[in-house]
């Protein structure tokens, strides 16, 4: 009875364990993606019609990318000092978008 209740306790450490200590990789996508969403990266966002391979849609700048609804993308673009633009494309089977990290903008 001791064997199993020290075998279940290594096991539930192991889990704690396990659940604790991520990825390097899981934890830089996640803070590079705070920093888009918080306009602190430039971004290029294209809609690409995939019959005829033309873009129907780029956004270049400081945007952030909602991409939770597979139906379409709402895009929000910082224009300014605290001015937003809010695009939503439509997304078909007939199109796909890529969404690219130019660079990271230091804070001064």
């Amino acid at each position: 009875m001791k064997k199993i209740i020290l075998l279940i306790s290594v096991l539930g450490m192991g889990i704690n364990l396990g659940a604790c200590s991520g990825r390097e990789s899981d934890k830089v996508s996640y803070n590079v993606s705070q920093e888009a969403d918080n306009f602190n990266v430039i971004r290029r966002v294209a809609v690409i019609n995939t019959r005829t391979d033309k873009v129907e849609f780029e956004a270049i700048g400081r945007i952030s990318v909602d991409t939770e609804d597979k139906n379409k993308l709402v895009i929000l673009v910082e224009t300014g000092k605290n001015q937003y633009k809010k695009h939503l494309v439509n997304m078909t089977s007939w199109n796909m978008y890529v969404i690219a990290s130019l660079f990271l903008l230091t804070k001064s």
